[in-house]
């Protein structure tokens, strides 16, 4: 799993409102797989748990300096 902070936290948002997933989940940090991730503070698990950041929308801030440099760009031709 390749996968940012922002995916990650996007995953755990699906997975405490879905009721019939019962399984574990494995979040892989994405430290350990990108230079710079897209939020500002990487998730923090305690106690084996996340938990779920109550800001509004998905409750991080996102890296705008990465997001810039990770963005497509469409050519003018």
């Amino acid at each position: 799993m390749f996968e940012s902070g922002l995916a990650h936290l996007a995953g755990l948002h699906m997975l405490a409102v879905s009721a019939n997933i019962s399984l574990g989940c494995e979040f892989y940090h994405s430290h350990y797989f990108v230079k710079s991730d897209t939020l500002v503070e990487s998730l923090k698990p305690l106690n084996g748990e996340l938990l779920i950041p109550t800001e509004p929308g998905l409750g991080a801030h996102m890296n705008e300096e990465v997001l810039q440099r990770c963005a497509l760009r469409q050519s003018g031709g």
